[in-house]
């Protein structure tokens, strides 16, 4: 698919609308939940009217290859989506129970509430005996 001056391919293959961070695919998949040029630019409001009406054109006169990209895309979402969480998204949620649990038996203390979360996180460690962060 050639693209026109308004759009470019990022080194990732996602085609983004140039100077702005929202992505072919997003456009697209508005358009097609039936917004209008209008409401896109509502949603968007760092996207002018005249390239969002520009993206749908494009998108109307390339329907074909644009929908393999946006599909594409799409599948590409749902297989991140469906990957199993990284030891860095673990080390978090095991972070952020240990801290739930510390709010519960510390929420009447007012000294405890005002506390950054990092020192909550090195008291816990302190509490277990073991290391939070």
């Amino acid at each position: 698919m050639t693209l026109p001056d308004f759009l470019a391919q990022d080194a990732d293959g996602e085609i983004r609308l140039i100077g702005h961070r929202i992505g072919l695919y997003t456009v697209v998949r508005c358009y097609k939940e039936g917004y209008s040029a209008e409401k896109i630019e509502e949603e968007f409001p760092s996207l002018p009217l005249d390239l969002v009406r520009k993206v749908i054109a494009f998108y109307r006169s390339n329907q074909a290859e644009a929908d393999a990209y946006v599909e594409a895309y799409r599948a590409e979402l749902q297989r991140q989506a469906a990957a199993p969480p990284g030891p860095g998204v673990l080390k978090i949620r095991q972070l952020m129970d240990k801290l739930r649990q510390a709010e519960t038996r510390h929420g009447s203390d007012p000294g405890w509430s005002n506390l950054p979360v990092l020192e909550k996180l090195r008291r816990i460690e302190n509490e277990n005996g073991t290391k939070a962060m």
